[in-house]
């Protein structure tokens, strides 16, 4: 790939990303680590089954290589996980304890 393609691939996928993330933090009540992991699973399934295929790579990458479906699912859940770590709080607010 080019240098400005790389360039912004990786500028929308961190956009991506913190949309995910403002999205996971305005819709769901009790965020926690494992939640976290959770939606980032289905980040990662979104990804495999729907933009992957379209970039021509495969379902989940695998006519490229089978093992990005392996390191995209890891990375993904680590996002998941510091996703859920970050946002970790009570479902009431109001409350002020946990």
């Amino acid at each position: 790939p080019q240098p400005g393609t790389v360039a912004v691939a990786g500028a929308a996928h961190l956009g991506y990303g913190a949309l995910a993330g403002a999205v996971a933090a305005g819709l769901l009540r009790r965020v926690t680590a494992g939640i976290g992991a959770a939606y980032g699973v289905v980040l990662w399934a979104l990804m495999g089954m729907v933009w992957l295929p379209y970039a021509g790579w495969g379902l989940f990458g695998t006519a490229l290589n089978p093992r990005i479906a392996v390191a995209t699912l890891v990375l993904h859940l680590l996002y998941g996980i510091t996703l859920g770590l970050l946002l970790d709080r009570p479902a009431n607010t109001k409350g002020g304890r946990r």
